[in-house]
């Protein structure tokens, strides 16, 4: 997963080269193109989400051989420590901050979905503001105009194609769309106020489409391609630009990409 602060962008965990779970936070600065080790978890996490809240960033569960229940914080020094639990483990989650507020959605343990959207302020302690209508591991999430959209995700059965809208402030969710073909491991980022849902996967296959949802009617229009089909990849936005950071396609994907609005 990949945070903003300032002008650089963090990546916490995920997997390294050889297939292992990193614990490594890596600081990419778009300006210089330059990365680097900065810190390291206090446990090593793949498939993880997190937030970032003022000066400090709050990594949820996420997987190290089993699906993990642990939110560690970490400072504006990339000094990681555990301060607490979600309720459940949950890996394949995604999450999102809404003013000073991180919200925590989809994803699940032990075969089962958790369909809770919590909410925390400190990584310590949780409350549950809405359901899910459709649980989901592995969606693509983002937050536009103060509403989270959760676009498709690997449901119980197979993937998704379901566009559900969360008011964060009321808990209610609405499913207002469908992606034209179900889709799951993909990425959303909000540029300009555009949601652009990024690549993915469809039957497995990864892909290499850039559809923008709009946010009243959840209809979807296809708007660009990216550089090669890909899945699994962190993102971030600064300055209106985005940036997909490594992935999975074929085999893993070491590149960064920048996504802008012409």
């Amino acid at each position: 997963m990949a945070i903003t602060a300032g002008s650089r962008i963090f990546v916490y965990g995920g997997f390294a080269s050889n297939g292992s779970t990193t614990a490594a936070i890596l600081a990419f600065d778009p300006a210089t193109g330059q990365i680097g080790t900065v810190g390291a978890l206090a446990v090593p996490v793949h498939d993880a989400a997190g937030v970032g809240l003022g000066d400090r960033t709050l990594i949820f569960g996420g997987g190290n051989a089993v699906p993990l229940s642990i939110v560690q914080q970490v400072d504006g020094s990339a000094v990681a420590h555990v301060v607490g639990n979600l309720p459940a483990a949950r890996a394949d989650l995604s999450a999102v901050s809404i003013g000073r507020s991180g919200l925590v959605i989809g994803g699940g343990a032990s075969g089962a979905l958790d369909q809770r959207i919590l909410a925390t302020e400190d990584g310590v302690h949780f409350r549950q503001v809405g359901t899910l209508l459709l649980g989901v591991r592995y969606p693509a999430v983002a937050e536009a105009g103060g509403l989270v959209y959760v676009i498709g995700g690997v449901g119980a059965t197979a993937d998704r194609s379901e566009i559900q809208r969360i008011d964060p402030f009321t808990g209610e969710v609405v499913v207002i769309g469908r992606m034209p073909e179900p889709i799951s491991h993909a990425s959303a980022i909000s540029i300009e106020g555009r949601l652009l849902v990024l690549g993915g996967r469809t039957a497995r296959e990864a892909q290499d489409a850039i559809w923008q949802v709009d946010l009243g009617t959840g209809a979807t229009h296809l708007v660009g391609r990216l550089p090669q089909p890909v899945s699994d990849f962190a993102t971030a936005v600064i300055d209106q630009t985005g940036y997909l950071i490594g992935g999975e396609a074929d085999t893993q994907v070491a590149s960064f990409v920048s996504i802008v609005i012409r």
